[in-house]
Order: structure tokens, then C-alpha cells, then sequence
């Protein structure tokens, strides 16, 4: 089942990045697409470049979650209404 969420993550953030590649971000998607294929799963399902503890952390790692959060999340309502009780 993780195998199929992680397929999923990567499908959306490599589609989402190719609609950005015909703005103007065409430098700043090819940074981020770079650093994505860097962070890529292994056979065992683990980022190839993360390190540390845990020791090979499993996909997605922190880089994919931060770029989820920035690229395919969208953006909280900006309105700010103060409600008294």
C-alpha cells in the first residue's frame, strides 16, 4: 500500500512540476526536480540520499513531504476573521 501512495506522490509532484516548466520557473523547476531525483526510493522503499536516524528513512522523506506541502497542497484561505466569544 506504500508503495502505491509513494507512486501516486511522485506522479502528482512530477505533474505538477511540468506545468510550472512553461512559466517562468523553468530554472527553479529543473533545481527542484533535481534535488526530487536525488530523493528517490530504493528497491527497499527507502530514500537513497537521506541518512542519519533513522538510518535510511523511508519514502516519502522530509525533502518530498516539504515539496508536497509547498507544490500540491493548496494554500490556506488568507482571510483571518476574528470571531468573539
Amino acid at each position: 500500500m506504500a508503495h502505491v501512495l509513494a507512486a501516486v506522490l511522485r506522479a502528482a509532484m512530477v505533474e505538477r512540476l511540468a506545468g510550472l516548466t512553461t512559466t517562468d520557473f523553468g530554472n527553479l523547476t529543473s533545481a527542484v526536480r533535481e534535488i526530487l531525483e536525488l530523493h528517490q526510493p530504493d528497491c527497499k522503499g527507502r530514500c537513497r540520499e537521506c541518512t542519519g536516524w533513522p538510518r535510511n528513512r523511508k519514502f516519502p522523506c522530509r525533502v518530498w513531504l516539504i515539496a508536497h506541502r509547498h507544490l500540491l497542497i493548496p494554500p490556506p484561505n488568507q482571510e483571518v476573521r476574528h470571531v468573539r466569544h
